[in-house]
Parts: C-alpha cells; sequence; structure tokens
C-alpha cells in the first residue's frame, strides 16, 4: 500500500468516526436538549469539507503544466556544454565547477524542486549508481566522455575450486598492441597473451579483446593481478584480481570399464589432485574385476553419486535390471558420460537412439588436434572413434581445432547425459600439457555434474569501490556486512516491490568484506576509488546505457502532469477547521432554547 492510499484510509476512519461520535451524542441526548438539527448536518459538512482539504492539501490534484528538460553534468563534463539552450543546467557534486551552474545534491532532489521534468540529458561519465533509479521513469540521451585507456573490463568464473582450471576475459581501451599478463598472488606471471586493438563499432575507444587461465591451487582468498606491458616493456597498468577459491564439497564420480586402459589410470591421477572422489571397477574377464569398495551398483549408491562414466563394453555387460536403474538415476539428475572406444552393436545402437543419440560408423579421419590454449604449446595428436553422432537437441561438449565434435550431451530428465569418443585424452599428460588434461575432464565433469544448491545471494555489480553503492539481492532480514576492521554493519533489505530481497551498502574501507545471510556466505573485495578507473567508467556506462531506449525527448509532450501547489488547498483546511472548531465548542449558537414549565 502506497504512501498516499494509507493516508486517504486514515482520513476517511477518522472522518467517519467523527460522524459517529456526533450522531451518537445527538440520539442520546434527551429531545428537548438537543441541538437544532441543521446545525448538526452543517458540523458534519464541515467536517466532511475539512477533511477532503486535509488530503488535497497533502497530495493536491495533478495539473498539466510545461514540460522541462534537465541537462545534468556529471563527472568529466567540459565547460563547452555549460552554455545548452532548451533547458535548466545542473551539476551533480561530482562534477567540475562552472561558473553560473546550480549545484544539487543528487538528480531526485532536482526532480523534486523543479516539477514537470520528462527528460534528462546526462553529459560527462554518467550518472552515479545512487541516481539511476530516479531516471528510469524519464527519457534519458545519454553524452559519454572517452574512456581512459587501460582495462574496462574483467569477467571470471562465479564458483572457482582448488585444482579447477578458470578463465578470465576481459577487454582493453588502447591504441597500440600490448601484452596482458596474468599475476598469480606469488608475483609469477602465469599466462600472457598479446592483443592487437581494434576499432569498436565506429566509437571513439578501441578495444582489445583477452582470454587468459590459470589453475586454482589452495582453497582460500587469492590476490591476483592483470598486468598491461606496452612494447617498450613498460608496465602501463597493473589491476587487483580478487579471486575466492572455495573448498566445495567433493564431485563423487564413479568408473565403469569394461577392461583395463591408460584412459582411465590418468583419469585416475587427474581425480585424485583435483581432489574428486573416484570410484571405479574395471572388468578383467572370466568374472574377474578389479573395484573399490564402493562401486556396487544400486538405486541408493547411484544416489550418491554426482557422474556415472562408463565405456560401451561395461554397458553391453551390464543387466537389463541395472540399464533401468541407470536411466532412473540419469532422469532424478545423475550425470551420465559413455565413452565410445569400440564398434557400437546394433542393441546398443538402439537403446542410444531411446535416450536420444544416433550413432552410426563413419570412414572419417581419427588423428585430430583440440583448440589450443592461447601462448601454449603445440598440442599432441589424438584419435577419436570414425562415428557419427547426430541429435536433435544435445550440445556440444569437446570438439577439435577444426570445430568437429568429439563429445555431445543432452539433458534427460533431471539429469544429463553424454556421449564421448575421443579415445586417448591421457597422451595430453604424457606430453606436459597436464593443465589442458585437467581443463578437459573439469569442464565435462563440471558440465554434467548434479545439480548442487548454491548460495543465494547475488551481486548485482561486478565490482565494489570505497564509498560507492553496491547492491544485493537474495538476502535474509537478518542480513549483516562484516567490514575488513571486524566492524559487522546489519543491511535493510526491502521486503516489497521489485527490489524485494535486495539491499545497498556503502562500504567505508578497503578490502575483504563479508556478506552474511543465514547461512550463506558472499565474499566481497572493495576497491579504492583510485583504483581500476577504466573499470569504474566502463560500469558507469553500461548502467547508464541501461537508462537509453525509452521515448525520444523530441516526441515528448509540450506539457506534463504535475501535482499542483500545496498551500492553497492548506489555507482552507485551516479555515474551514478553524470555523468548525468554533461551531463545535460554542454553547449558544443554534441551541434549542430551554424548555419552560
Amino acid at each position: 500500500m502506497s504512501a498516499q492510499q494509507l493516508c486517504f484510509w486514515l482520513i476517511l476512519f477518522a472522518l467517519l468516526l467523527c460522524i459517529a461520535r456526533m450522531s451518537w451524542n445527538f440520539f442520546r441526548t434527551a429531545k428537548q436538549l438537543r441541538p437544532h438539527t441543521w446545525r448538526i448536518f452543517m458540523l458534519i459538512g464541515l467536517q466532511c469539507a475539512s477533511a477532503a482539504l486535509l488530503y488535497v492539501s497533502l497530495f493536491p490534484p495533478m495539473q498539466q503544466i510545461a514540460a522541462q528538460r534537465l541537462h545534468i553534468l556529471s563527472a568529466n563534463a567540459k565547460a563547452s556544454v555549460v552554455k545548452l539552450g532548451n533547458g535548466r543546467v545542473l551539476a551533480l557534486p561530482e562534477a567540475p565547477v562552472f561558473a553560473g551552474v546550480e549545484r544539487i545534491a543528487d538528480l531526485a532532489s532536482a526532480l523534486r524542486k523543479y516539477q514537470g521534468v520528462s527528460s534528462v540529458d546526462i553529459i560527462g561519465d554518467g550518472l552515479p549508481l545512487r541516481d539511476i533509479d530516479a531516471a528510469r521513469n524519464l527519457a534519458v540521451t545519454y553524452s559519454p566522455t572517452k574512456l581512459p585507456e587501460g582495462i574496462i573490463d574483467l569477467a571470471w568464473s562465479e564458483q572457482i575450486s582448488p585444482g579447477m582450471r578458470w578463465q578470465l576475459r576481459g577487454r582493453v581501451n588502447s591504441l597500440q598492441p600490448l601484452v596482458v599478463e596474468l599475476v598469480d598472488p606469488g608475483n609469477g606471471v602465469v599466462d600472457r597473451i598479446q592483443i592487437n586493438p581494434r576499432k569498436a563499432d565506429g566509437s571513439n575507444h578501441v578495444l582489445g579483446e583477452f582470454i587468459l587461465s590459470d589453475t586454482a591451487r589452495a582453497a582460500g582468498q587469492a590476490n591476483y593481478h592483470v598486468r598491461i606491458v606496452d612494447t617498450q616493456n613498460k608496465v602501463r597498468e597493473t589491476v587487483l584480481l580478487p579471486l575466492v577459491v572455495e573448498r566445495v564439497k567433493p564431485l563423487r564420480v564413479l568408473s565403469l570399464a569394461g577392461g583395463p586402459n591408460a584412459e582411465l589410470k590418468y583419469l585416475r591421477r587427474w581425480a585424485s589432485d583435483a581432489g574428486i572422489a573416484l570410484e571405479s571397477r574395471v572388468e578383467l574377464g572370466s568374472g574377474m574385476q578389479i573395484q573399490t569398495a564402493n562401486s556396487a551398483m544400486s538405486a541408493a549408491s547411484l544416489r550418491e553419486v554426482d557422474v556415472l562414466i562408463l565405456d560401451e563394453r561395461a554397458w553391453n555387460t551390464m543387466s537389463a535390471s541395472n540399464k533401468n536403474l541407470v536411466r532412473e538415476s540419469l532422469n532424478a539428475g545423475l550425470g551420465v558420460l559413455l565413452r565410445i572406444t569400440g564398434s557400437i552393436s546394433g542393441s546398443t545402437s538402439n537403446e542410444l537412439r531411446q535416450l536420444g543419440f544416433s550413432v552410426a560408423e563413419s570412414a572419417i579421419t581419427q588423428g585430430v588436434r583440440l583448440p589450443e590454449i592461447q601462448g601454449k604449446q603445440l598440442l599432441p595428436e589424438l584419435s577419436r572413434r570414425p562415428v557419427r553422432v547426430q541429435s536433435r537437441d544435445a550440445m556440444v561438449l569437446l570438439q577439435t581445432d577444426k570445430a568437429e565434435p568429439l563429445a555431445t550431451w543432452r539433458a534427460q530428465g533431471q539429469g544429463r547425459i553424454a556421449l564421448w569418443w575421443l579415445t586417448d585424452s591421457y597422451k595430453l599428460a604424457l606430453s606436459n600439457a597436464t593443465d589442458r588434461h585437467g581443463q578437459l575432464w573439469s569442464e565435462a565433469l563440471s558440465t554434467l555434474a548434479r545439480a548442487r544448491v548454491q548460495s543465494v545471494i547475488e551481486s548485482r555489480l561486478p565490482h565494489a569501490w570505497v564509498n560507492q553503492r553496491s547492491v544485493f539481492c537474495g538476502l535474509s532480514e537478518t542480513a549483516s556486512m562484516q567490514e575488513p576492521s571486524r566492524q559487522i554493519s546489519p543491511l535493510l533489505v526491502e521486503t516489497q516491490g521489485q527490489n524485494k530481497t535486495c539491499a545497498a551498502f556503502w562500504p567505508r574501507q578497503l578490502g575483504w568484506h563479508t556478506l552474511s545471510s543465514n547461512t550463506s556466505r558472499l565474499q566481497v573485495y572493495v576497491r579504492a576509488n583510485s583504483e581500476a578507473v577504466g573499470l569504474k567508467a566502463q560500469a558507469l556506462r553500461e548502467a547508464n546505457m541501461q537508462l537509453l531506449g525509452r521515448q525520444a525527448p523530441q516526441n515528448q509532450p509540450t506539457t506534463i502532469a504535475a501535482p499542483g501547489q500545496h498551500w492553497p488547498y492548506f489555507l482552507f483546511w485551516l479555515l474551514f477547521t478553524a470555523l468548525l472548531w468554533v461551531l463545535e465548542r460554542s454553547k449558544w449558537w443554534f441551541k434549542r432554547p430551554a424548555a419552560t414549565i
């Protein structure tokens, strides 16, 4: 319920209460002592008029006034834009000081002071985050300044666990070729790439995109750095990259193989290094097996497994009841990866067709190469099974450097199933490409693994700066933020509207903050205001660009509905209330004369 609706119902309730009181006093008084009936009606009429005037003095009726246009000067606005016609020029606190230009605390204050504003023209870097919501219902034009040279965008994996290969994507605004380096917490360069910037959509800035990667180490907070080096080997910019490596519950993988092979050997070695709980069973023939203690097949055991890996030989020797068990577990959320290492029988082909895949032998080249990691050595040639796999709704899980699929997956119920016909990925581990081998299997298992409940806390902005508003959503009413100084600040969480469960926070200190909400935790790093100016400028530009696309200012009407003046209605309310007070307390006006005996 809005404030206007609440005031309306409160005033109406008070009016009905007053009318009821006067009516009760009138009828309970002896007939010969009652005042004139028309006096009661006059008092009731004055009560109604006073209540109506009180409401309209608080919320005046809308009236048509001339539409106004505001020119809002923000940070780094140029002096040449001050003399703008067709509108009022105002400057935000972040804007430079210009003679004769009125300064305002924020956009919301300007909209309250100057009624009838239908459009705003944003000049400079853009509206700060505190003013974005105030401009959402206005027609907005935006004239951004040129982006500073340097890193303007960074994005990395949201969840990183020990042993996981993670990627960093970014963009650089530069006019010359540069080298971008990823520096680990020990000040060692773990990855680098040379970029050649290009014009971006005819804009006044030049963009160069890059992808860097590394393998996460121990759990905890890790401060990487992204460094830009020019052609003279001079460091142009260094930006902190705050990572949170979380030790999550390890993936539980069950491997069923129709025979011993090198692929399983090196998969087990990688899983051990990555902290993955891998159980296995290998058929040796003549009824003999090599298995771990937890490799038995049952509905209960499969509920404890995240991914099931098996080859076509293990599938062929599996009983019909166990196959049905795998299908039921797949529909319930289990991830299944079927490795094709040999010829497919007719019955297996029919069963795969029921699972959404059509597999057929094909005369294709078996030797393939994987796409190279940027800046790394040439990868060895691998082998694939010569098959063609088709599916109406499958996604590519792994492909060659020529974009030919080597593995595909599709959703089945609540789980995912994949076919994999690369036969010797272990050669990567033998050729000093251990990182590529780990990345290959990490991506495969994370794609297929049983879904897990994740933290509901989310940040609307990827970066945070001191004294700049940050917004977090998915919070409970008891959410709080712990600062680096260990001081805990409770957050005021919205309970209704489009920002329900969201709260804003203005950090006062740089460094790591901990946001707590029920049992969920989110690590937030706050940067200094002078740090990563390119990231800050780009984040501001993107937030202001989201305001565009509304009705163009030239199509706006010349008049706009706005609340009228408060004071005329207030004076009338004061007059009627005073008259009502006099009449109510009069002991002789309109009173019946005393009865004579």
